[in-house]
């Protein structure tokens, strides 16, 4: 089964699928400890030392591509958004 809609294009033009139906959609989270202890609450919070982070791997799951262009070394503190 094709994890997203670009993978499920690819898989339609080499003939291996005819129909789509949606059965899950991926939503990127940012997931932390409970009570939230180190006061995750931006992107940029990320670039603090001490940290540990698990990130989906944008070559084996459909929602590793979406996290791997919001997590590039060009993105800024200014260009992260608060979380609410």
């Amino acid at each position: 089964m094709p994890g997203s809609t670009v993978e499920f294009g690819n898989a339609k033009k080499q003939g291996l699928v005819n129909d789509s139906k949606y059965v899950a959609y991926h939503i990127p989270v940012i997931v932390v400890q409970k009570g939230n202890p180190k006061n995750i609450t931006s992107l940029s919070d990320f670039t603090r030392s001490g940290l540990k982070v698990g990130l989906g791997d944008a070559n084996a799951t459909a929602i590793g591509k979406p996290q791997q262009r919001c997590s590039t070394p060009s993105t800024s503190p200014q260009q992260s958004r608060r979380m609410s």
